[in-house]
């Protein structure tokens, strides 16, 4: 009974893991022959830790058909000043400052909105302040969206992870896709539950995303990437996902505290601000990952929790290579689970006391 409902469903996620390794396709560096305008758009609330890195890294693409336009929201910090910077210092930076929050709308949707209202590129890339794109990114980005005629390009940025807390936790993020989600059904299939993305980095093709109802169309949905990736695909537009490979860095989190709450949020928004499909999530991550190694307590089950480890094992050391993530986090994988367990009781803390994530001084 173990075997089958321990080692067969973990031997199916390794097949869908080493399919996704040899299919996922990754940026190259190259140059796009005739680039088209491209409105770079960050919504920035309280982000003067990260905005002189990005910014001065945007400042340091070369295409000249390229406007980035900030929008401070509300920020009680210096995000401001600092983008009024970098504005003087080069023209394609423009600093936008957000209207007050509708009822009705999340934080970064409403935000998102009026970027979008006031860009005028061509392609629209939503991106965040902690985002750092080298110069070779964006041309690389473009490129692969006219080969594969995407009309939107979810991107998946390499994590730069320093601390422990970020080491546990943040690598998990695209392991979720790596082992759960075949990139061919992503790419192929039209149903609108094959889709993936990450609000990082998203590249759109300007008629796409008016046709898929922009950020308007999901007002107060918090879970922004994948509820429009899903709208892509239930428009009949083409979804693609790209790993960075390297191109494009993001540090999420900085300790603990930060990495707790981020996971929080990010579970109440996959699940729909509802406890139970966390409960369910998380039971089922430790049932993977967590309970083979108590099984080797019990002789008489050794071997199916041996081999239940090795396959564990083996698929998060290849989500490692693949994600650019160091090889060493894979052996504490069920360490990894428990750090998500905690998130979890956060999240549940957060919707009976406020009925929802608490982020940046907003329930969302």
């Amino acid at each position: 009974m173990i075997t089958l409902l321990l080692v067969v469903p973990l031997c199916f996620l390794s097949l869908v893991t080493i399919l996704n390794a040899l299919t996922w396709p990754r940026l190259l560096v190259t140059k796009p022959g005739d680039p088209p305008f491209v409105s770079v758009l960050i919504p920035a609330r309280n982000e003067a830790r990260n905005l002189p890195d990005t910014l001065q890294a945007w400042s340091a693409c070369r295409l000249d058909r390229l406007e980035i336009l900030v929008l401070d929201d509300h920020s009680t910090d210096q995000t401001a000043a600092i983008v009024a910077q970098y504005a003087a210092r080069d023209a394609r930076i423009r600093l936008l400052q957000g209207m007050p929050l509708p009822t009705g709308w999340a934080g970064k949707n409403w935000a998102c909105a009026q970027l979008a209202e006031a860009a005028r590129g061509d392609c629209l890339l939503f991106t965040d302040a902690d985002v750092h794109w080298q110069p070779a990114a964006l041309p690389a980005a473009l490129v692969f969206l006219a080969r594969s005629q995407a009309d939107l390009l979810a991107i998946w940025p390499t994590q730069k992870t320093i601390s422990m807390a970020e080491r546990l936790v943040v690598p998990l993020i695209p392991l979720t896709v790596m082992f759960y989600l075949p990139i061919l059904a992503a790419h192929h299939l039209p149903h609108s539950s094959m889709a993936a993305a990450i609000g990082q980095a998203l590249l759109f093709r300007r008629e796409a995303y008016l046709r898929c109802g922009g950020h308007a169309a999901i007002a107060s949905n918090p879970l922004d990437d994948i509820t429009l990736a899903r709208r892509i695909k239930s428009a009949g537009l083409r979804l693609r996902l790209v790993e960075a490979n390297r191109l494009i860095f993001c540090r999420m989190y900085t300790n603990w505290a930060e990495v707790r709450d981020g996971t929080a949020k990010s579970l109440l928004g996959s699940s729909g601000n509802r406890l139970w499909p966390i409960l369910l999530a998380v039971l089922l991550q430790c049932w993977l990952f967590v309970f083979p190694w108590l099984l080797l307590i019990k002789s008489t089950e050794r071997i199916p929790a041996l081999v239940s480890i090795l396959l564990g094992t083996g698929m998060r050391l290849l989500g490692a290579r693949i994600h650019h993530q160091r090889w060493q986090e894979a052996l504490i994988m069920p360490v990894s689970i428990l750090a998500l367990a905690a998130s979890a009781l956060q999240a549940a803390r957060w919707k009976i006391r406020h009925g929802g994530a608490v982020w940046k001084g907003r329930v969302v």
